[in-house]
């Protein structure tokens, strides 16, 4: 009987399928080639659970960042508390870096051409001219660069190639939105190899401030990049990436959920300046007293990739040599209201340069290899400043022409490095085992200076920025350079296992454990009096999954299921209710999840694509910090959704001059919780994206009207509550920019 079902099965599979008598033999999904265990080999090969977009998919989804991938990716959320595209922070299976700084190495880290990204302001990559974007679930705790205990990102950009080729593309849309985009690559000698790559993208405010009457939100972005290969002989191959990107845009406005009257009515300040017209207007208005040249969101980041692979007898090197330079300015209004109750300033300036170098071998034998070493050094200097002045008015310090604030100063230092080895064993031609280790050692060196509250000449809105002014004001500072430092060392591992029931499924399981470096608190804890360490984060995670290919590869089907052990979780928490600064760094004990994820691409029928992606993540405090306010045991952790769903649908039609291609793509949200105290609940919102394509056979051409979020939903994206917001008596949140429209006409040569 078992031989019959296996005859009967191996013969349907062999059948050319028909629906509606449209004979589907030759339809079989696109292998694509990725680099998740740094070797070169199919995606439905890799056992762990991973999604991969090739650059067709992200233009056919008009994904142009890496704060967009949240929604076509199961399990991977992001958010943006400053402005679209600016610091986003990737949260994967429901593990958040909340109460990061700038320097502590994020949960899911992301990789541009090899290079590692390290501090989460610039993790707003842009998409453009992408080969392929590769989401890796789970604690990569052997192979790549700084450990991370949720996950990590891979933007691999197109190469030169061995023929002349490119694209020109334009959008144009509603809000003045305009994009220019454009590639041109290839041999330019039998050895060497160019592509030069860019775009453009502008688009006007559409958030009304009734304050001054000016739009607020717009943004200028553009980016170049350069990319030579070079193959001096068969065996040596060199390339050297040059990128450049800038960023300038309008903050992402802190609103207010609660309606007028303001906390702070009748205590002063008129009603019209406190009035807060968002609820009412859809939060399509707003108000500040800051002007729109005094708001700023900007970042400008360069990278530098070099990266030599070498074929040696039975072995392969690689070299990855890298640069970062990351820039980022941040003055926005915190106080929802037209006072100037709470300004904050924030400014970043990142170096950081890695090392690494790795040995696998290229034989037939069932035994394969990688060794390797990372190194990385990263400086980083940030400064925070903040004007209080209405804040102080209200209670009753009003000296004209003075102002009130605060300031912090950083200098910080991060160096990592790392060895690790790991190796494949092919049993038989159906089983193969899969183990891995690494040795990490962290090292982080700051100095800080933070000033008292104090006081400054104010002749403008802009008067505290001042550092100098803030020292003339006559004020102390109560900390001067303050210095500390942390060394962390762990080693992390990976076991695991895949079988190949059949060429199309593949069987796979793991149990690894992950690791994050401790980082030096953000926040000053006040109860303390004194900047904490944060210890290190560790886990255990244990995988199952499979990965199946039906009809001839006309559908793929993958799941996996994943259970998380934490220990001393970092993040943050509540230590104290009155007026400002309640917060503190911390680990929590014991934290777990556990999740599945599904994903489904299916041709259909020959003019029928779709794609389906399920994810679920239950997670939960099992043991809260022994010291805190409030025992947070059984609350669920921040912005972890219990439940995310995607899909798109595309349906080719024939035409007489070319292919019209009308599609749709969404994604649900499920319920989560902004803050770790579980007190307000947010998401379980759907949002769809509709476009249709034109292209006219052997042209070239490729014509698209697109409509994203269809629904003009204004979701939050983040909302800090009431009794948490630096005592401004208001809560703090930030929305989903509203429905975008507009055409684009590209041209392939």
């Amino acid at each position: 009987m078992k031989n019959l079902i296996t005859k009967t099965y191996k013969l349907i599979l062999s059948l050319p399928i028909t629906f509606s008598g449209i004979v589907m033999a030759d339809m079989a999904l696109e292998e694509i080639i990725v680099t998740a265990e740094r070797r070169s080999e199919s995606a439905q090969d890799v056992p762990i659970s991973m999604t991969v977009m090739n650059g067709a998919k992200l233009q056919d989804l008009n994904m142009r960042s890496s704060g967009e991938l949240g929604t076509q990716v199961p399990n991977l959320r992001t958010y943006n508390d400053s402005g679209e595209n600016s610091s986003v922070q990737i949260v994967i299976r429901g593990v958040y870096s909340s109460g990061q700084t700038y320097m502590a190495g994020p949960s899911s880290l992301l990789y541009s051409d090899d290079l590692l990204l390290d501090s989460y302001i610039s993790h707003g990559l842009a998409f453009f001219d992408v080969d392929r974007v590769e989401v890796l679930r789970g604690p990569q705790g052997t192979l790549f660069g700084r450990n991370s205990t949720a996950g990590a990102v891979q933007l691999v950009s197109k190469r030169p190639g061995d023929e002349l080729e490119g694209y020109a593309e334009l959008t144009y849309g509603n809000n003045s939105k305009t994009r220019l985009e454009g590639a041109v690559g290839g041999p330019v000698s039998d050895k060497v190899g160019v592509r030069i790559s860019g775009f453009y993208d502008r688009q006007d405010g559409w958030l009304e401030n009734i304050h001054n009457g000016e739009d607020i939100y717009d943004y200028d972005t553009y980016a170049i990049r350069a990319i030579v290969e070079y193959e001096p002989t068969e065996n040596v191959d060199v390339l050297f990436k040059a990128q450049y990107g800038s960023l300038d845009q309008d903050p992402l406005l802190f609103q207010s959920t609660i309606p007028s009257p303001h906390a702070y009515s009748g205590m002063g300040i008129a009603d019209a300046i406190l009035n807060n017209p968002g609820p009412e207007s859809g939060y399509s208005k707003a108000n500040t007293d800051l002007s729109q040249s005094d708001l700023d969101n900007s970042v400008e980041d360069t990278q530098l990739n070099l990266t030599l692979n070498w074929g040696l007898s039975g072995m392969a090197l690689t070299s990855v040599t890298g640069y970062s330079d990351v820039g980022f300015s941040f003055i926005n209004d915190a106080d929802s209201s037209g006072a100037p109750i709470f300004h904050q300033y924030n400014a970043v300036d990142y170096e950081g340069f890695i090392q690494e170098l790795r040995l696998a071998s290229e034989t037939d034998s069932p035994l394969q290899w990688i060794v390797g070493g990372f190194y990385m050094d990263a400086d980083m200097s940030s400064r925070v400043t903040d004007d209080l002045t209405g804040l102080y008015v209200l209670y009753g310090y009003d000296y004209p022409g003075i102002g009130f604030g605060d300031m912090d100063l950083i200098d910080h230092n991060s160096k990592s490095s790392a060895i690790f080895l790991q190796t494949n064993y092919s049993w038989t031609d159906k089983l193969k085992t899969t183990h891995g280790i690494r040795y990490s050692r962290d090292k982080l060196e700051r100095v800080r200076t933070a000033g008292d509250f104090t006081m400054f000449p104010r002749t403008s809105n802009l008067s505290f920025l001042d550092y100098s002014a803030h020292e003339d004001g006559g004020s102390e500072v109560f900390v001067s350079d303050y210095r500390d430092d942390a060394t962390t060392k762990e080693i992390t591992w990976r076991l695991s296992a895949d079988y190949a029931v059949t060429e199309d499924m593949l069987l796979y399981s793991s149990v690894s454990k992950g690791f994050k470096a401790g980082l030096l608190g953000a926040m000053y804890n006040t109860v303390e009096e004194e900047y904490v360490f944060v210890e290190p984060e560790s886990v255990i995670a244990y995988e199952a999954g499979f990965k199946s290919q039906w009809l001839d590869n006309r559908m793929q089907l993958n799941a996996a299921a994943f259970y998380y052990d934490y220990s001393d979780y970092q993040t943050y928490t509540q230590i104290e209710t009155d007026f400002m600064f309640t917060r503190s760094d911390i680990n929590i004990p014991e934290v777990s999840f556990t999740g599945i994820e599904v994903e489904l691409v299916a041709q259909a029928t020959e003019n029928l694509m779709v794609s389906f992606g399920l994810g679920m993540v239950d997670a939960k405090i099992e043991k809260y910090a022994p010291n805190a306010v409030d025992d947070l045991t059984g609350n669920k952790t921040p912005r972890t959704p219990d439940l995310d769903f995607n899909g798109l649908i595309r349906y080719d039609i024939p035409l007489a001059k070319g292919i019209l291609s009308p599609q749709i793509d969404f994604n649900y949200v499920g319920d989560y919780y902004s803050q770790i105290e579980n007190v307000q609940k947010i998401g379980d919102y759907w949002k769809a994206n509709l476009r249709v394509n034109y292209q006219p056979y052997e042209s070239g051409l490729k014509l698209s009207l697109f409509v994203q979020n269809v629904g003009d939903k204004k979701e939050i994206q983040q909302v800090y509550n009431a009794n948490d917001a630096y005592g401004l008596g208001t809560d703090l949140t930030t929305f989903d920019p509203p429905r975008t429209y507009g055409v684009t006409a590209r041209y392939d040569f």
